[in-house]
């Protein structure tokens, strides 16, 4: 019995020898998948999860296959043996939940609770102790950060990772680690542009520590390199590793290039958004809240006044805020995907509102 089933019921226990069956007769086992995005020349054991047959019963959904990956992965398996375009960290935390209790889910309570921890810490740093509760407030108010705790997806892993790194920023050392950390959750090109963010921020703020920066950025390219060291036991090279990436990038550039640019701020500001299939229909998104659109225009305006962008922590988050919204603005966007800033905009909305009716 799991350490998990004492607590809640062991209908919930993940059920390994289900998701092996649905994963080998998914599209991920169709040869046609696998040539496509040449999966298989890269890892021998791609095929040893699938059927000898070229059989289809129908799709693997996204918290299914990362917590098949994450159960492989911890037993030893080659990262890029399945879901290899996904970056490994936030899987393997998966598959350590379910080896101590059981479940995934518990792993998404604990990001959570880290989101909370530190978007209060961050608040505090620039607020009352009274103001800082609020934004971990609207958080748990959130159903977009709630409904995680219902399947495991990699999001609320990385939004942690990402406000520890915030959080340490002044710290370089350690922030280095985060940033490879943030790269290995769930795709590296966050840690890109999260350390696009730092590089912008310090060229405004501070110039003379872009160099330090630079200098320390080998502490997050050997913290991404160990997050694949089961890569390179199974025999790869660095050109293997370049291969693989090069494969992601492809395989990312294929996602429907013909979807409209800016969807983000549709699912922002209407609640609703484009269905990248089918007839490109408008969804609703059942989990919006009114909060998005308030800080994400309080979040706009802080940036034209001068007493709230002085302030070098609300300034850090502003120009976070900016250049990720930048980024999935160009590609196809999930109403999730926006998790990595809320707890950004809803610290930036709190202490706007403190400054102008509070002081």
């Amino acid at each position: 019995m799991s350490l998990f089933t004492l607590f809640l019921p062991p209908l919930i226990a993940t059920d390994i020898s289900r998701l092996h069956t649905q994963y080998s007769t998914s599209q991920y086992c169709l040869q046609e998948y696998q040539e496509q995005h040449g999966w298989d020349k890269l890892s021998s054991q791609y095929q040893e999860l699938c059927t000898q047959e070229e059989l289809f019963n129908g799709n693997i959904n996204d918290p299914e296959l990362y917590t098949l990956a994450g159960w492989e992965y911890v037993h030893g398996a080659d990262p890029t043996s399945i879901n290899p375009e996904t970056q490994p960290i936030g899987k393997y935390l998966l598959g350590l939940s379910i080896l101590i209790f059981g479940t995934p889910i518990v792993m998404q309570y604990i990001s959570l609770t880290i989101i909370l921890i530190f978007t209060y810490l961050i608040s505090r740093r620039i607020m009352s102790k009274w103001l800082a509760i609020i934004p971990s407030l609207f958080i748990l108010s959130d159903q977009l950060f709630t409904t995680q705790l219902i399947d495991p997806y990699l999001d609320l892993t990385t939004t942690a990772l990402i406000l520890i790194y915030l959080y340490f920023f002044r710290r370089p050392k350690l922030a280095m680690v985060m940033l490879g950390l943030v790269a290995l959750s769930k795709s590296f090109s966050l840690g890109i542009i999260l350390a696009l963010t730092s590089s912008i921020y310090l060229l405004i703020t501070d110039r003379s520590k872009i160099s330090r920066y630079l200098r320390l950025s080998w502490i997050s390219i050997l913290t991404y390199l160990t997050g694949y060291t089961m890569f390179f036991v199974y025999g790869h090279n660095l050109l293997d590793f370049a291969q693989l990436h090069l494969n992601i990038i492809r395989l990312y550039k294929s996602y429907v290039p013909e979807y409209p640019l800016g969807e983000v701020f549709r699912i922002i500001f209407v609640g609703q958004w484009q269905e990248w299939y089918g007839d490109f229909s408008l969804i609703k998104v059942n989990d919006w809240s009114f909060l998005w659109p308030i800080s994400l225009a309080v979040s706009f305006l802080a940036l034209f006044i001068k007493k709230f962008r002085a302030n070098k922590t609300i300034l850090l988050h502003l120009t976070w805020i900016i250049i990720y919204l930048s980024f999935i603005s160009f590609r196809l966007v999930f109403p999730r995907y926006l998790l990595p800033i809320l707890p950004s905009m809803y610290i930036v909305l709190t202490y706007c509102l403190g400054k102008v009716f509070v002081h």
